[in-house]
């Protein structure tokens, strides 16, 4: 009796030691992948006023708000889905442009982004306008008012692929109303807009 009780300990030992690097392994990975969720990309601040060689005409009747993304980022669906629902709330009183990054090469053009109603999308070859607008990582938004303006920057998501109601959302809903909001820059989550082709 007591051998056979000497023989199951080391069977149970191996069992619980297993179980243990298997949860240790879950639980690291969800926290690589939580950490990556979470952590935000470089972000710079727009210039204070409308930049004069920008491309793109500031509306002089509405808002003008401007989303710079990388054709490649998987976290621009969410960034895109939450600009769809800002324009459904304020069509009327916003004029928005959508900027896709694109390359210099000489190399076939890529597929755009899903298109978004009522937004004017415009091919950003080399990153110039992002350059203009201090945009540095996918999904950034500038939100500028009739007189050129700057009143909000940052992202309108509230981690790396992930839709919902974020401070940056709400941010645009209230100056939007003539409201003052609780904040005027916010986190951008996405990939890098210029240095993305050279990551992995």
């Amino acid at each position: 009796m007591y051998i056979r009780r000497f023989q199951g300990r080391p069977r149970m030992m191996l069992v619980t030691m297993l179980t243990a690097v298997w949860l240790v392994t879950i639980v690291g990975g969800f926290a690589v992948l939580a950490n990556h969720s979470l952590s935000p990309g470089r972000q710079h601040r727009p210039p204070r006023h409308w930049p004069a060689a920008s491309v793109i005409a500031c509306s002089a009747t509405s808002a003008s708000l401007v989303m710079f993304i990388h054709p490649d980022c998987p976290c621009a669906l969410a960034s895109l889905g939450e600009l769809d629902r800002l324009i459904a709330r304020h069509a009327d009183r916003l004029h928005v442009s959508l900027l896709v990054y694109e390359r210099l090469s000489n190399q076939p053009r890529r597929q755009p982004p899903p298109a978004v109603n009522g937004v004017s999308m415009i091919l950003d070859v080399g990153g110039r306008e992002a350059l203009r607008f201090g945009a540095a990582t996918s999904g950034q938004v500038a939100l500028y008012d009739a007189a050129g303006l700057l009143q909000f920057n940052g992202g309108i998501t509230v981690a790396r692929g992930h839709a919902g109601d974020s401070d940056g959302t709400a941010a645009i809903d209230a100056i939007l109303r003539g409201e003052e909001p609780a904040v005027r820059q916010t986190p951008v989550f996405g990939c890098s807009i210029v240095d993305h082709d050279r990551r992995p």
